[in-house]
């Protein structure tokens, strides 16, 4: 049962110390090469980003401010997150289930950002400190300089059209 009548978004997603991962479906041919366009993870499960009733809109958020007003809206990116394509994971810490499973949603998403981000200090040589400034800045970079995804999960299967949404973040 919910406390509210509201449509809210969760913390810690919502803080914008955060970077807010969300999820995408991605459509590729079996050599990895896109069919489709990418569009939001829609499968059971899926939520959804939104407007924080708590944070304001943060500096980094200003070039989104027509679409988030006043406030911290999230995801702030987006990763493959469907069961179609998620990621097999060998799982031992329960003994009553050791084996293979498949991970989705932002189980398997904010995995993936942070395996990125760790890539992106390891580069570097050093931490790149936040990550929510850069994530932002990714759709104003030049065509094929741009990260793998900057999207969220959304009950509404709709195509990432590159620029910023609720339901997914920032599309390519």
């Amino acid at each position: 049962m919910s406390d509210t009548t509201q449509r809210v978004n969760a913390w810690p997603a919502s803080d914008p110390l955060v970077v807010s991962v969300g999820g995408t479906r991605l459509h590729l041919d079996t050599r990895g090469d896109r069919i489709a366009p990418d569009s939001v993870y829609n499968d059971d499960g899926a939520s959804g980003g939104g407007l924080s009733h708590v944070f304001a809109r943060s500096s980094y958020q200003n070039g989104v401010k027509q679409v988030v007003g006043d406030r911290r809206g999230t995801p702030d990116v987006s990763m493959s997150a469907a069961v179609k394509g998620g990621a097999w994971v060998y799982s031992s810490y329960n003994p009553k289930r050791v084996g293979w499973d498949v991970y989705v949603g932002t189980s398997e998403a904010s995995p993936l950002f942070a395996g990125i981000v760790a890539l992106a200090d390891q580069v570097a040589g050093h931490r790149l400190g936040t990550s929510t400034r850069r994530c932002t800045r990714c759709t104003r970079s030049p065509r094929g300089t741009r990260p793998p995804h900057c999207g969220c999960e959304g009950r509404h299967e709709q195509q990432l059209r590159g620029s910023y949404g609720l339901y997914r973040g920032e599309g390519l």
